[in-house]
């Protein structure tokens, strides 16, 4: 019988080392599972070998045995810390934006033009500059605090594996060239942030903490290159421009009686007629973070 050249006969079943150490180490660990009820689950093991596509669907499954006041909290939670991120990403281009225009007039000696500059706060800069870090504060606090309210459930858990592997990512390939894939970029682009001019500014670092924390991210409406290319600083209050977490500009800013509430004493100018003992409410208007974000 003559064989036929076209077929091939044998088969490679080379077999990398890296695979042959991941099915060694599930093997062992559903063994240990099976027999003694010990060990991670199997969500966490799927985790860990980075089979994210099968700890994504025991997740999904889970979360059909919970109920709906227990998914609303998780997705409530959720809501609410990436709320605190985009508010706090804004805070601290705000902050920039405070502190370099400040500068800036102050060395030509133009200090006298910054008023009606910016519209939200206190209406002295050198009360806007000491508002700004409280307020950045006060986001750092209020991550603290829902970080020690965060529910557990499989929702929790599969947007916490997210934030994983992008910080995974972020460690591997750096967070500029992280920011700089298209779907961060595009809404960016779209929206006529940095990444529609060739300045760069979403692929160097905006700033440096205090602390050696390098800040990088893409723009928000108070971004100071924007604010520079657009040609004007102040949003109109009446279409809703808001930022949120901000109070508006008003004869009285409550602001500080609700940093009292936090802090042994006022800062130096943010002082008001009311008694400390009885802090005002804090009467701010946030609005939906997509609107005023890019992602």
């Amino acid at each position: 019988m003559e064989a036929f050249d076209g077929i091939p006969w044998s088969v490679d079943l080379t077999i990398s080392p890296t695979s042959l150490l991941n099915t060694a180490v599930f093997t062992i660990l559903l063994l240990i599972k099976i027999l003694f009820n010990l060990g991670p689950s199997f969500e966490q093991v799927f985790d860990g070998l980075r089979i994210y596509w099968a700890s994504d669907r025991i997740r999904k499954i889970k979360e059909l045995f919970q109920t709906k006041n227990q998914l609303k909290e998780q997705s409530d939670w959720i809501k609410e810390w990436e709320y605190l991120d985009a508010e706090q990403k804004a805070l601290k281009q705000r902050d920039i934006f405070l502190r370099e225009t400040f500068i800036e007039y102050a060395t030509k000696d133009k200090l006298d033009e910054l008023d009606g500059l910016d519209t939200f706060g206190p209406k002295i800069w050198e009360d806007k500059l000491a508002d700004s870090k409280t307020r950045l504060w006060l986001n750092k606090k209020a991550h603290l605090d829902a970080s020690k309210k965060m529910p557990e459930g499989p929702r929790i858990r599969g947007w916490m594996a997210n934030s994983t592997r992008a910080q995974q990512v972020i460690s591997k390939i750096g967070e500029s060239r992280y920011l700089a894939q298209e779907k961060h970029a595009k809404p960016c682009r779209d929206n006529g942030g940095c990444c529609a001019r060739a300045c760069g500014c979403c692929k160097k670092p905006r700033d440096v903490s205090p602390e050696g924390e390098i800040y990088y991210a893409h723009c928000t409406t108070l971004c100071l290159c924007c604010i520079r290319s657009r040609g004007f600083v102040r949003l109109d209050l009446t279409v809703g421009a808001n930022v949120p977490g901000f109070v508006k500009l008003t004869d009285e800013d409550t602001f500080p009686q609700d940093i009292n509430k936090f802090l042994p004493e006022i800062p130096t100018g943010q002082m008001t007629e009311e008694s400390p003992e009885s802090p005002a409410p804090r009467e701010a208007e946030v609005q939906s973070v997509d609107e005023d974000f890019d992602e």
